[in-house]
């Protein structure tokens, strides 16, 4: 039986469906293609079966409707309608490229571009339609409602195709553009370069979710599909996973299984950046518990490696549940598939053992964990607790509070301590064995004071454990050459190298601009993620920027991220002149979840 058609409150729902399979001047280097106007719609008679979408509200231009002139006018038009609280779908299917940027905001020197139906025309006069036009563009509609969602079923990378089959079957993407694109207009964008997602379409951008059919340097499919005729691997399997989803699905859930389908099918990994967690075109959030996926499966010896290690706080020992993929809550044991054992753990990812009456092939790729019990062993922080006289209630209270912490533990007398909770009568002080402050003291009158007190607490034990982290028998140990440099200017991409103060620190001054640079010195691909520890306890994740990112890094390839403003701190914590951030990288052979 076919799912009921979805339930839709509030606003317009508009789409604007764009599909290109025959073009002007097409030729050896712009080959017509086949399957894009099949893209659309399908799509379109999916959404308005399902998704409450109406056909008077829906925009398709295809072939010799889509030229550059008419894109962009269809754009603008839908923005106009378009009021607080309507939905907003824009999809684009055929060839994706690239032409040189003129906007310097590009890492690569290169734009990436959607070709209308009359671009690369003999007279020079109209040119491919660039992500910095696009970016505009999304900005005005973001201005209007933030319930914007976009499919890019094409491809972009100078090594990447969309193909089907043998080489000689057309593929959606074109080559670079050699012409001298028009100069920027004055004013138009800053000059500094932008951070994309692992898509290379956009900045991250929350308050929209935006689907692409590969990563900027794969190969984008063409399917064909059982029942005949050609669709866009990515559209394809969408529509499958669409048409199934439950009422309350959100877009992540759709797309775990659409990644798996193309995946298992083609060397091309769909990529989805922006609201994961909001229900298909609905503006609440799901409000989905956290959780690590189970990467690999490893029947022969009943063991599941799942995307959580030391710097997720996971120990030898600790109990994960397993559920469902798409599982949201973790309260209802019906959703449970069963239950593991924490046997091995690495820097962001661990082992761990199903039991014997367990059947690991019943255990799905894409399954999620969450932590059940923790084996807090020796990785606690060891916390001592004095109190001045008078102060014996506060004091009992924390006493009572702070065990049922995983990641805390109250000293016996006369023992170390990793750190001292000092209860007076105007405030609680966190203190360092030397005697100096963690952090700004808590008001004795603050609410919620022994939960406040507490996460604090586990903050610093979050923060030292995860410092702490090392693999010096791995053999990516020497993989990744990591550079400092103090940036002539704000903006710049390169600068005078940092030299190292006694002790190994790299100084600069507050606000002070400068970048990080990485590069790949090994012989394999790498997978790199970046935390940045603070000196308020604060763990950021600042590589890759988005949840769902695993971008690789080839041999001899680097990457640069940039502080215009210095460092991570708007300002130096509590009372101190200076202070230290420590920057941890975790090198992986495959991708994993990351630790923020």
């Amino acid at each position: 039986m076919a799912p009921s058609s979805i339930t839709t409150t509030g606003g317009v729902r508009r789409s604007l469906h764009i599909a290109v399979d025959k073009y002007r001047h097409a030729g050896p280097f712009l080959p017509n293609l086949a399957g894009c106007e099949n893209d659309i719609r399908a799509m379109r008679q999916l959404l308005t079966s399902r998704f409450g979408f109406e056909e008077r509200n829906a925009v398709l231009l295809i072939n010799e409707q889509a030229t550059r002139q008419a894109i962009t006018a269809a754009w603008h038009g839908l923005t106009e309608q378009t009021q607080a609280g309507d939905t907003v779908f824009i999809q684009y299917s055929g060839h994706g490229s690239q032409m040189r940027d003129v906007h310097g905001d590009e890492e690569d020197g290169m734009d990436e571009t959607i070709l209308p139906h009359d671009t690369r025309d003999p007279g020079r006069q109209v040119f491919d339609i660039t992500d910095d036009e696009i970016k505009e563009w999304v900005d005005a509609l973001l201005a209007k409602t933030d319930n914007v969602v976009l499919l890019f079923d094409c491809c972009h990378s100078a090594s990447a195709t969309r193909q089907v089959g043998a080489p000689t079957v057309p593929t959606r993407r074109a080559d670079p553009d050699p012409r001298d694109p028009p100069p920027a207009a004055a004013g138009a964008r800053s000059v500094d370069v932008v951070e994309h997602g692992p898509s290379g379409w956009f900045p991250p951008n929350e308050r929209l979710v935006f689907m692409a059919g590969c990563r900027d340097n794969e190969e984008s499919n063409e399917h064909r599909a059982p029942e005949g005729g050609r669709y866009g691997a990515l559209t394809y399997f969408l529509m499958q996973s669409m048409q199934s989803a439950a009422a309350d699905a959100t877009f992540r859930d759709v797309f775990e299984s659409v990644t798996a389908e193309v995946s298992s099918r083609y060397r091309q990994n769909p990529q989805i950046e922006g609201a994961l967690d909001r229900p298909l075109f609905a503006r609440e959030f799901s409000g989905q518990q956290p959780f690590f996926y189970v990467n690999r499966v490893d029947a022969a010896n009943r063991l599941v490696e799942i995307g959580a290690g030391a710097a997720h706080g996971m120990r030898t020992g600790s109990q994960i549940a397993l559920f469902r993929p798409r599982t949201r809550r973790f309260d209802k044991d019906s959703n449970r598939l069963t239950t593991a054992t924490i046997v091995q753990v690495g820097g962001i990812s661990s082992q761990a053992r199903l039991p014997d009456d367990v059947d690991p092939n019943s255990v799905p790729l894409r399954a999620r964990s969450v932590e059940l019990v923790r084996n807090s062993g020796d990785q606690r922080l060891r916390v001592a607790l004095t109190a001045e006289a008078g102060q014996e209630a506060v004091l009992a209270g924390l006493q009572d509070a702070l065990p049922a912490s995983g990641r805390l533990r109250i000293t016996d007398e006369g023992e170390g301590a990793d750190a001292q909770v000092l209860v007076q009568a105007q405030a609680i002080s966190l203190i360092f064995p030397d005697g100096r402050l963690m952090m700004q003291p808590v008001p004795a009158q603050a609410p919620n004071l022994e939960s406040d007190v507490q996460s604090r607490l586990e903050a610093v034990a979050r923060f030292q454990n995860v410092l702490h982290i090392e693999n010096p028998n791995s053999g990516l140990v020497n993989a990744l050459e990591i550079r400092f440099e103090r940036q002539a200017a704000a903006g710049a991409n390169s600068g005078q190298t940092l030299a190292p103060q006694q002790g190994g620190q790299l100084v600069v001054r507050e606000r002070e601009p400068y970048l990080m640079r990485f590069t790949n010195r090994g012989a394999t691909t790498v997978y790199v993620t970046v935390l940045a520890l603070s000196a308020d306890w604060r763990i950021h994740k600042l590589y890759p920027v988005l949840e769902n990112d695993f971008p690789p890094l080839a041999p001899g390839k680097s990457h640069a991220l940039r502080f215009d403003e210095g460092s991570l701190m708007t300002e130096l914590p509590y009372v101190a002149n200076e202070a230290t951030d420590f920057f941890k990288f975790f090198v992986t052979s495959q991708p994993t979840d990351s630790p923020c």
